[in-house]
């Protein structure tokens, strides 16, 4: 993905990033505004108003994981989250997005609120954990690999959906618990 489009990606996915709130807006007794599902709400919306705007089928589905996305930044950062989900995270992402880019929607995100006692130029706290995060997942600006192919499967599966379902499941795997080992990911999916 070239520098100029994964620019595109990001800016429209600030600028979509809230168009779900309208959708699902919440207003209590007390006044107190909640929009609970707004991020999901708001990638039809995107999609719709990007289409009109340009074919560019890339830019228009990177801007909607990030619009899908910006939310779940919050739930990767909480201290009861592990790697895992900041790995489950950057692959939802991909391969339009990385989590870096992620990280400069939130700060965006939070400093069109106003500066809230910081510099503008200084990232939010919830971007510094996400890219600290990710540094340690080793998937800031990619995927994880997978471990497993299809390869070292000849010879045990027939090649087609059964394969397929075997790799993906392999890759669950690795992913939740942080599996590093083929013979080991082998056992696990073949038992």
């Amino acid at each position: 993905i070239s520098s100029t489009t994964r620019r595109l990606i990001l800016l429209y996915g600030a600028l979509c990033h809230d168009l779900g709130k309208p959708l699902v807006e919440n207003v209590a007794e007390d006044r107190h505004v909640t929009a609970h599902g707004h991020a999901e709400a708001g990638v039809p919306a995107t999609r719709h108003m990007l289409s009109r705007l340009m074919s560019n089928q890339e830019i228009i589905e990177g801007a909607c994981k990030l619009v899908a996305c910006h939310m779940q930044a919050f739930h990767a950062v909480a201290p009861t989250a592990g790697l895992a989900a900041v790995k489950r995270l950057a692959g939802r992402l991909a391969p339009e997005n990385t989590l870096y880019d992620l990280a400069l929607l939130v700060t965006a995100d939070q400093q069109g609120r106003g500066p809230q006692g910081r510099p503008l130029t200084q990232p939010s706290d919830e971007a510094i954990v996400l890219v600290k995060r990710a540094l340690e997942a080793h998937v800031l600006s990619h995927v994880e690999k997978p471990i497993l192919l299809g390869r070292d499967l000849a010879g045990l599966v027939q090649p087609g959906p059964a394969m397929g379902e075997l790799l993906k499941k392999a890759y669950e795997i690795q992913i939740n618990e942080s599996i590093r080992d083929k013979d080991e990911l082998l056992r696990r999916i073949l038992s």
